[in-house]
């Protein structure tokens, strides 16, 4: 029998996609890989709406280091844009990338042998206010493509492909806010992302 190894999935509400006790795995991209991926591979979901990287930070000892995953796919950013907009309550690019640079170091003192994998978060610009977003937001993606750049860690470009896919299903089909996923989003999503862990882990 094939050892067991973790996958452990930690962001926001995209992740997370109305996970519970009862529900651990939600009803996202998360649950839909349980079902693609092979059996030897058990999913963890740690996903918690509102997340950012502040959020993370102060539960990554307990939700990601004390379960010691083999992988540890995480997505976050879009509450760090979003939060400046709606609540006057900025994480300046600087702040985000010290932040999550801190949380990349401390895992690799701690899971030396665990695998990160770095997902952009994604905007569906919905609204004409959400024009005014794209300005810090890429900023965020900038930040995420330098440490996955600096560390030779994995990234799965979320944001780059999901607005490709506008072109095909029409933004509406895929985001009815610009932020949460629809079911066909989810379903994309984990097709995606599993192509691209399929290419890293050669499962």
């Amino acid at each position: 029998m094939a050892e067991v190894r973790n996958i452990l999935f930690i962001g926001d509400s995209v992740t997370a996609a109305h996970r519970s006790w009862l529900f651990p795995h939600g009803f996202g991209y998360v649950k839909n890989l349980c079902h693609l991926m092979p059996p030897q591979w058990k999913l963890i979901n740690k996903g918690k709406n509102g997340d950012r990287i502040v959020d993370l930070d102060s539960r990554w000892n307990q939700d990601v280091l004390k379960e010691g995953p083999n992988v540890i796919s995480v997505n976050v950013g879009i509450n760090d844009t979003w939060r400046r907009f709606d609540k006057n309550d900025s994480t300046t690019q600087q702040e985000f990338s010290d932040i999550y640079e801190k949380i990349l170091l401390r895992t690799f003192d701690r899971l030396p042998r665990s695998t990160i994998i770095l997902c952009e978060p994604f905007l569906l610009s919905r609204r004409v206010e959400m024009s005014e977003w794209y300005g810090d937001f890429h900023g965020k993606i900038e930040t995420i493509h330098l440490l996955a750049a600096k560390y030779t860690i994995p990234l799965i470009r979320f944001n780059e492909f999901l607005n490709m896919q506008v072109d095909v299903y029409g933004q509406d089909k895929l985001s009815k806010d610009g932020i949460h996923p629809t079911n066909l989003g989810h379903r994309l999503m984990s097709e995606f992302w599993l192509s691209n862990f399929r290419k890293l882990c050669q499962v």
